[in-house]
């Protein structure tokens, strides 16, 4: 089954923009690499087919983030804005990039570019895209405090598991 098909419930946007590149990443079907789905969806693709989709803001701040993503954000910040060696050194410079750019746009626009895709999961909320850009609006608000330009508020697709 084509990946579009297999994940007919994701928002088109996504599916033309964001599935592409992580069915070249992570191979396809998911089947073949049922590790590297589950650590890029946060559940299961079966059960992630499943989950319904709906467009919403939500805090950045005070969201029920998982602990894997409370700890890949602490990590991505600390390497990007500290400077300290973890996991996310080796791609630094990228990361780097990908925040400027964010910045840039953030800056400008008074809010993230683009939308987040994050899953509700039963341990919390995980983030499936967007990573790059609450990192930059965490540490960045972090670091500049009540000055900050940006709305905590951000626009993103929120997908809840309905069971068949």
């Amino acid at each position: 089954m084509p990946p579009e098909r297999y994940f007919q419930n994701l928002p088109a946007e996504f599916i033309r923009e964001w599935l592409p590149a992580r069915v070249k990443n992570n191979g396809w079907p998911p089947e073949s690499e049922p590790a590297k789905w589950r650590n890029v969806l946060g559940d299961t693709p079966e059960r992630w087919r499943l989950y319904r989709w709906r467009e919403q803001s939500i805090d950045i701040r005070s969201a029920n983030w998982r602990s894997d993503v409370q700890g890949t954000l602490r990590m991505l910040g600390d390497a990007c804005f500290r400077g300290i060696s973890n996991r996310w050194t080796p791609n630094v410079s990228q990361s780097i990039g990908k925040i400027s750019r964010i910045q840039n746009y953030a800056i400008a626009n008074r809010a993230l570019p683009g939308k987040l895709l994050i899953a509700d999961t039963p341990t919390g909320l995980f983030l499936v895209d967007g990573n790059h850009r609450a990192c930059w609006y965490l540490f960045s608000s972090e670091l500049l405090g009540e000055t900050f330009p940006v709305s905590a508020s951000a626009s993103c697709y929120i997908g809840v598991y309905e069971s068949a």
